[in-house]
């Protein structure tokens, strides 16, 4: 079985530039470093810590585009084999980073949209079909520090996972004459 963890960013807004620092600030040395003048210090880690990031609609603090309301990002890639190992592994939750996606929503917890929550049933539906059954946490389950990450009402996630998964496969069907 293999572990999803939803996460939260506080940033707002991620516009494609800020989307580019935060891939470059995971992936930076951890010591300071300077680069054309300007003082940088990453996290020394391989890239960005999640799989996958889902968006908010906000590309800058005063700029909504709709189309990027649920958009899902990759983030650390994952190939096609039904187990997540070596350079798959990610940098989201120390302890529990072996055998898990990494899921971060983009805006304040408990202040997801629609958009951003149905994208993450659709997310966590197409992997279930990759890795086989999913169990889902928050960062908060899995670390006491972030007892706020990500605050989404997992009951009715989970109910409205159910009936995703009933009417997605309602809808594949056959339909007979």
């Amino acid at each position: 079985m293999c572990t999803g963890i939803y996460h939260c960013n506080k940033q707002n807004a991620l516009s494609i530039i800020l989307l580019y620092n935060w891939y470059k600030w995971h992936s930076l040395p951890a010591k300071e470093v300077i680069q054309n003048g300007k003082r940088y210090q990453g996290r020394g880690w391989s890239g960005i810590g999640y799989h996958y990031v889902i968006l908010n609609g906000w590309i800058a603090s005063n700029l909504y585009h709709s189309d990027f309301n649920g958009h899902i990002e990759t983030g650390r890639p994952l190939d096609d084999d039904p187990v997540v190992s070596g350079k798959e592994i990610g940098a989201h939750v120390k302890g529990f980073n072996y055998h898990s996606i990494g899921i971060c929503l983009i805006g304040k917890s408990d202040r997801f949209t629609h958009e951003q929550l149905n994208a993450s049933l659709r997310l966590v539906h197409r992997l279930e079909q990759q890795y086989g059954e999913i169990e889902i946490f928050q960062h908060g389950d899995l670390d006491k520090k972030k007892p706020f990450c990500a605050r989404v009402n997992m009951d009715l996630w989970r109910r409205n996972y159910q009936m995703f998964c009933h009417s997605f496969n309602w809808l594949r069907m056959p339909i007979s004459n």
